[in-house]
């Protein structure tokens, strides 16, 4: 059973409002290009070296674990399979679960662990996939990783409010 509970993303948690999905926020990187993918996104995948331009466009990425944490008595670790959904400025938004399990080597870097779902500010970082996988990932995941940077933090600026 997928769980959402309220947690900051990684640029907010020193903010005091709650979310209903760990999320991260996505940037531009300096190359060309707009929002991609295959579904219902727009535009074509940027062309970039993934280093911030202070020009980013604004959405955000929602992580949640579908299926829950995988304690491995072997490396007394944990896996947990990852659905992103990827909010793009237009208003559309497309979803995926990944093709790799995100590993954390202990319950308390876990963000789905009972004791870090309690915790609104606890961050949760975008785990890239294993480079054995990295030629062959979708055109989404591919997206956010070229808007991260290799610490797992993405750069994303907020969407102005519509128009009423």
């Amino acid at each position: 059973m997928a769980q959402h509970y309220g947690a900051k993303p990684v640029w907010d948690v020193a903010g005091g409002s709650t979310a209903h999905f760990v999320a991260a926020q996505i940037g531009n990187s300096n190359g060309s290009g707009n929002a991609a993918g295959s579904g219902s996104g727009n535009g074509t995948t940027g062309t970039g070296d993934s280093v911030a331009t202070g020009t980013e466009p604004c959405g955000f990425v929602e992580f949640s674990d579908p299926h829950g944490s995988s304690f491995d008595a072997r490396t007394r670790g944990f896996y947990v399979d990852i659905r992103i959904r990827v909010h793009f400025a237009d208003g559309t938004s497309q979803s995926l679960v990944l093709d790799y399990p995100w590993y954390y080597s202990s319950e308390a870097d876990n963000p789905w662990s009972d004791r870090n779902l309690r915790d609104p500010n606890f961050p949760t970082r975008f785990q890239p996939p294993p480079q054995s996988k990295l030629e062959n990932e979708p055109e989404l995941v591919r997206y956010v990783m070229a808007h991260s940077t290799a610490d797992g933090i993405t750069l994303l600026r907020d969407c102005p409010n519509p128009v009423p």
